[in-house]
């Protein structure tokens, strides 16, 4: 499996492509991003999150944590809670279907909380009691250290190489 990152891609490519197909295969994403909503979407359903269930969603004008860790596959960051654990999707963006929600406690231990968001937004109320570990998520402290275990696709490369298809298309 070759591994694109996530934050990089977005980086070089802000208004590009969503994804790559090389050689027939799409490469998986890694990496760590946080999800920050816009300040107009903060309603009283989010603070009720917070009070209730101890899940404190991000939103810009916010205080923003960064996280101390490097993802494979990607996760996105959507929340945090009182302990300085992290929620966060698996492989993709926040979606009430298809993407699994994770649950990352202050010392990296990576547990599956729900298979999609829909799930997790029943499971809310007691979210600590459906914690199960997910073997498929491994954190780093960086990307260098994931480098060691993992293969990353050359972004320079990449770019010089969509750079010559948009030429020639006439892009």
């Amino acid at each position: 499996m070759v591994y694109l990152d996530r934050a990089a891609f977005e980086k070089l490519f802000p208004d590009g492509p969503m994804g790559i197909i090389l050689n027939g295969e799409q490469p998986a994403w890694a990496g760590t991003t946080v999800y920050v909503m816009p300040d107009s979407c903060r309603n009283e359903e989010y603070e009720r999150y917070k009070r209730e269930y101890g899940i404190s969603f991000f939103f810009e004008g916010g205080p923003i944590p960064k996280p101390d860790f490097y993802a494979v596959p990607w996760v996105e960051i959507f929340a945090i809670d009182g302990s300085g654990g992290w929620f966060g999707t698996v492989g993709g963006s926040f979606d009430l279907e298809e993407i699994p929600v994770c649950y990352i406690t202050s010392d990296h231990r990576c547990f599956r909380i729900a298979q999609d968001g829909r799930e997790f937004i029943e499971k809310a109320p007691a979210w600590r009691t459906f914690l199960e570990p997910f073997e498929e998520l491994t954190l780093y402290p960086t990307k260098a250290a994931a480098a060691e275990f993992v293969e990353f696709m050359d972004l320079k490369l990449l770019s010089r190489d969509l750079e010559q298809l948009f030429k020639d298309m006439g892009i």
